[in-house]
């Protein structure tokens, strides 16, 4: 990895991917053929989560649209539809928390 210096390692409860963390970086790894299956860059100061660019105008490379989509921008029907799960999702967990407590 670059020599950055890694945080932590954990394998999934299948045995068949591991996440490594390091400072700047979540890499998820396949265990069985040790290919990295996907990278989450932690990038300071970006916060898009849930921001609707569906009627702005932009003209955002495949790269910046790809970084967008994985810190929550919505920029379709689709990313929209896949938000309003989330949040549903987040919900209803939350309200699950809130009847245990009582």
């Amino acid at each position: 990895m670059g020599g950055t210096e890694i945080r932590g390692i954990e394998l999934d409860d299948s045995g068949t991917t591991f996440i490594c963390l390091t400072a700047n970086q979540l890499r998820v790894w396949d265990y069985d053929d040790g290919t990295c299956k996907g990278i989450i860059s932690n990038l300071k100061g970006l916060q898009v989560q849930g921001w609707d660019f569906r009627g702005a105008h932009h003209d955002f490379s495949d790269e910046e649209t790809s970084i967008l989509r994985m810190y929550g921008a919505i920029l379709n029907d689709e990313d929209a539809a896949r938000w309003e799960r989330l949040m549903a999702e987040d919900e209803a967990f939350y309200a699950s928390l809130e009847e245990d407590d009582s």
